[in-house]
């Protein structure tokens, strides 16, 4: 038996989902002067499992065009679970019916003492009056050393010693930067798997999400490396049996 069409399985909630597009689209043609052009919106299936991504270079524009191109589509957007709490912002994708997402740079707190050295031939970081072995406990958890990226915890040695794995190729690191002396954060590993698990349901249903896999909005003139999240997401649905479609989104 086949699922409703996505704009009648949203019940009640429709009424906020069409205030808040009626809302955001307006707004954009305001902002714009003479709207927005849609092209090939007719790329974009009527219904069954979708997946809409696009590029990210504003926070608030980017969603709203997303919105007037997904067509008779109503998509969830994949959105920072700390923005769901900010007023206007919160409520609009709460009415938009999103799925928060818990970022774990959202959740980095600063770590104890000062980085004294980076070997990146040899994967170490040394510190001075360091707190490695409790504040690097977690597995998988990731040290930010200002100025310079992300390392992703392998080993921690000692309080003041600790191992990371290697860098993948596109990770945008600036050892030159480093400055002994500095502070840094630690980013804990956070599970996605009620995320992914909401977002395997809307797609199971025939519904359609949106998301930006740069991960955030920026102002430079190309992508930022792209997150895994939409692949996973794409291929949990697949295996769970929902025949997903995902379509790119010019911006």
């Amino acid at each position: 038996q086949g699922q409703p069409a996505e704009g009648a399985r949203l019940g009640a909630m429709g009424c906020g989902y069409g205030f808040a597009r009626f809302a955001m689209t307006h707004v954009l043609s305001v902002f714009f002067g003479n709207g927005v052009e849609i092209v090939n919106q007719d790329n974009i299936p009527d219904d069954g499992p979708l997946i809409l991504v696009g590029p990210h270079f504003n926070q608030f524009v980017d969603a709203m065009v997303m919105l007037k191109a997904a067509g008779k589509r109503r998509p969830g957007f994949i959105i920072a679970e700390k923005s769901m709490h900010r007023p206007v912002i919160g409520d609009f994708a709460k009415m938009l019916n999103s799925v928060p997402v818990i970022r774990p740079q959202d959740k980095a707190v600063p770590g104890a003492g000062t980085i004294l050295d980076l070997d990146m031939k040899e994967r170490v970081i040394r510190g001075s009056d360091t707190k490695f072995t409790k504040d690097c406990a977690q597995k998988g958890c990731q040290v930010t050393v200002k100025g310079v990226g992300q390392f992703v915890v392998d080993e921690v040695v000692s309080d003041t010693e600790l191992r990371f794995k290697q860098p993948l190729e596109d990770a945008e690191l600036t050892p030159d930067r480093f400055e002994t002396g500095g502070s840094f954060k630690v980013v804990p590993k956070i599970s996605q798997d009620e995320v992914f698990e909401a977002v395997y349901q809307r797609l199971l249903s025939n519904g359609s999400i949106a998301i930006f896999p740069e991960g955030g909005s920026h102002d430079r003139t190309d992508l930022l490396p792209l997150k895994a999240g939409v692949t996973l997401m794409a291929l949990g649905a697949a295996a769970r049996g929902a025949k997903v479609k995902i379509c790119a989104v010019g911006i």
